[in-house]
């Protein structure tokens, strides 16, 4: 496995240590920088200029290109954060999770939305009753603590 490439960085072409995920996202940010910039131009560009048309074509593509790009790597957080929490409740809740689910939690479909706890208050003097509460976009999960 490649822990670390040697890249050439910057306009003074020094060297510097870069992961392999950072030079995969490197063409990403750069997306965004470029849509950025575009915007300044197009905000320096005269309105009657020759090529304010052509600027503000390919700011709009830019911009929907990572708009795209956003929404997908969100898209991907959340089938690998559904599938650490599949890993993790596996782990905790073993058959009981099987019982409630017996497809599993990770399905191509399910979208990991938001988690946090709740505090179940019963009968006055009972003690409180905490939950890990998990809502994905076809299911909320309320997991005994």
């Amino acid at each position: 496995p490649i822990d670390a490439l040697s890249a050439v960085g910057g306009s003074h072409g020094t060297v510097a240590a870069a992961s392999l995920d950072d030079l995969l996202d490197a063409p990403s940010h750069r997306l965004a920088c470029y849509a950025s910039h575009l915007a300044r131009i197009l905000q320096a560009t005269a309105d009657d200029g020759r090529a304010r048309p052509a600027v503000a074509q390919a700011l709009g593509f830019c911009s929907d290109l990572v708009a795209q790009l956003d929404a997908s790597l969100a898209e991907q957080a959340s089938r690998l954060h559904v599938a650490e929490l599949h890993g993790q409740l596996s782990r905790d809740l073993g058959t009981r999770l099987r019982a409630v689910l017996p497809e599993g939690l990770a399905l191509p479909h399910r979208r990991f939305l938001r988690e946090g706890q709740l505090a179940l208050a019963s009968d006055a003097g009972a003690p409180r009753e905490n939950r890990a509460v998990y809502l994905f976009n076809d299911i909320l999960m309320l997991v005994v603590l």
